[in-house]
């Protein structure tokens, strides 16, 4: 199988039911949920052998994320997201057990794996903003080609949402597992 096939060549890629412009919100959520499979790979990478428990839980996530990319592009997924976003809420309550409380506002950072699970955590914003346009676009225009299930698009945003919450929570873990402090967000007014 060629890897390349030149049928988008003219500014068109083809989702489940036909083909759609390239700058269409089904592409830019496609593509942020892509970036954000591809940095959670990153953070995946550079916690081997570290956290084994926190890296099979990335790695579940990434194949959540490509189911709702699979949601986007026009598939029927069944997948139970409400169940998964409980998941998460479970692991952000369990990694704060061992965290210090908040009292200020941290900037992204401390150790490379913290600073890298920060990065993860803004595309994750960043997809989830692109998946509620997508959504809300979607509302709009009632596309024949697509059967939408708005309850999974709701559960699945949630999911988005709770995700990046849990990325902030695992970025802290982080340092705290290397011992770095987490840095506080200093005004800097004279």
């Amino acid at each position: 199988m060629k890897i390349y096939t030149k049928t988008g060549d003219k500014g068109e890629t083809g989702v489940i039911g036909g083909r759609v412009s390239k700058t269409s919100v089904i592409i830019e959520a496609l593509g942020n949920l892509d970036e954000l499979n591809a940095i959670l790979g990153v953070v995946v990478a550079a916690s081997q052998n570290k956290t084994s428990k926190e890296v099979e839980y990335l790695i579940r996530l990434q194949n959540i994320v490509l189911n709702i990319g699979g949601l986007v592009a026009g598939g029927k997924i069944a997948f139970n997201f409400k169940s998964e976003t409980l998941n998460l809420e479970k692991s952000i309550d369990l990694l704060n057990k061992d965290l210090s409380e908040l009292t200020a506002f941290i900037l992204p950072g401390g150790g490379l794996l913290s600073a890298q699970t920060h990065l993860a955590r803004s595309i994750s914003r960043r997809a989830e903003r692109s998946f509620l346009k997508y959504i809300q676009a979607i509302d709009e225009s009632k596309p024949e080609h697509m059967k939408i299930d708005k309850k999974t698009l709701a559960e699945a945003l949630k999911f988005l949402n709770r995700m990046s919450d849990y990325l902030f929570t695992l970025a802290r873990y982080f340092n705290k597992n290397e011992g770095i402090k987490d840095v506080k967000w200093n005004k800097l007014i004279d």
